[in-house]
């Protein structure tokens, strides 16, 4: 059965990212975490959710063969970002700026995020944004699929889903052991000194659905990205990729 020892996690050694799993065994082909790692793994963001759907669509578009070699040990990740330099599979990503006039494309993928104080408030939360896919892109109706979000959930469902989180108990007040949750509450003062700085302000212990609006929170028109289907088949740019990760 696959483990820990031999996919990776950053608390383990691993430093490529804060929430990173790396294949760091020969044991087990690239193609075989696929296969096994929905019956093996509980936890997964958001983002890696993603990278694992983009690693499939890879997997159908090469074959497992060509898959499984074109990954060396160490460089096969499942992270939380879609534009990480360490991680092949952002090579294939195509990014793109949504102007203010273009509508949602199904099956794309977007990034939403939270108030701009919720990193000072709760500092190992994990509802600073959500990656989502579109799954319906009827102008004025648009449908999405995220982790945690409820069935066709819409863009004031998912606002409502940000606000919801930030104004929940911070996340190291409802999980960490006590000894953990004093020396995180350490870091917390520190962080929310900065916002004072920063803000002139106290953090905000709840937001209004108001003012995650009026603060610039939702949509990131800069942060949306499309796996490429011509760059998976074009061969001189996987080869000079898999060069570099040699």
């Amino acid at each position: 059965m696959m483990d820990r020892t031999v996919v990776d996690f950053p608390y383990r050694g691993n430093t490529t990212r804060h929430t990173c799993y790396t294949l760091n065994s020969n044991a087990y082909s690239p193609s075989q975490i696929l296969d096994e790692w929905p019956s093996n793994f509980c936890f997964m963001s958001c983002g890696q959710l993603i990278h694992f759907a983009a690693y499939r669509v890879m997997s159908d578009v090469w074959g497992k063969a060509q898959f499984d070699t074109f990954f060396p040990t160490g460089s096969f990740r499942l992270t939380t970002t879609l534009n990480n330099a360490f991680d092949p599979v952002s090579a294939f990503f195509k990014p793109y700026d949504i102007r203010q006039d273009q509508g949602f494309i199904a099956g794309q993928c977007y990034h939403f995020t939270n108030h701009p104080s919720y990193r000072y408030r709760d500092l190992s939360g994990d509802s600073g944004s959500w990656n989502v896919v579109c799954s319906d892109a009827t102008p004025g109706n648009e449908k999405f699929i995220g982790l945690g979000l409820p069935l066709n959930c819409t863009k004031l469902d998912l606002k409502q889903a940000l606000v919801s989180d930030y104004n929940s108990p911070p996340y190291n007040e409802r999980v960490f052991s006590p000894v953990r949750r004093d020396m995180e509450l350490r870091k917390i003062r520190k962080v929310q000194a900065s916002h004072i700085q920063d803000y002139g302000s106290q953090v905000p212990e709840t937001i209004t659905l108001d003012e995650l609006d009026q603060s610039g929170a939702g949509l990131d028109r800069s942060y949306s990205f499309e796996l490429s289907l011509d760059l998976l088949r074009n061969e001189g740019y996987k080869m000079k990729l898999r060069d570099n990760l040699a």
